[in-house]
C-alpha cells in the first residue's frame, strides 16, 4: 500500500478532510474539528488511529506491526505500521473504527453537518 492509497482509504469516510497542522510530512485526517488518523511515511508508512482502550493492548500483543500510539495517548491510540504483509482488511476496519469513535464524540449538530 502506498501513502496515496492510505489517504484515499481515510477520505472514504463521510465528512473526512485533510489537514497538515504538524507540517507537510504528517497528513492529519479529521472529521469535524477532530482528528482520527495521522499518516506519516518518514520512517516507513504508518498511521496513528484512535482505538477503544480495552482493545489497544490486545492489538499490540497480537500483531507485530501494531504498537502503542507514537506521540499519542497510549491508552487511546495505536500505530499501524504498513508492511508488505500487513493485514489490509484489519487496517480498513481500524480506520473505520477510529473514524466512528471520533464521529460519535461530535455534537449532534456536527454529526448532521457531515
Amino acid at each position: 500500500m502506498e501513502i496515496d492509497q492510505l489517504v484515499k482509504l481515510c477520505m472514504a469516510q463521510k465528512g473526512t478532510w485533510e489537514d497538515r497542522p504538524f507540517g507537510p510530512e504528517h497528513i492529519v485526517m479529521k472529521v469535524g474539528k477532530k482528528l482520527y488518523a495521522i499518516i506519516s511515511d518518514e520512517t516507513g508508512l504508518r498511521i496513528n488511529l484512535k482505538c477503544e482502550p480495552d482493545f489497544v493492548l490486545t492489538l499490540v500483543d497480537q500483531y507485530d506491526n501494531i504498537t502503542l500510539g507514537y506521540h499519542m495517548n497510549k491508552k487511546h491510540w495505536i500505530t499501524f505500521i504498513v508492511t508488505e504483509d500487513a493485514d489490509l482488511n484489519l487496517l480498513k476496519q481500524l480506520v473505520e473504527d477510529s473514524y466512528n469513535l471520533v464521529f460519535k464524540s461530535l455534537t449532534k449538530r456536527e454529526q448532521r453537518e457531515r
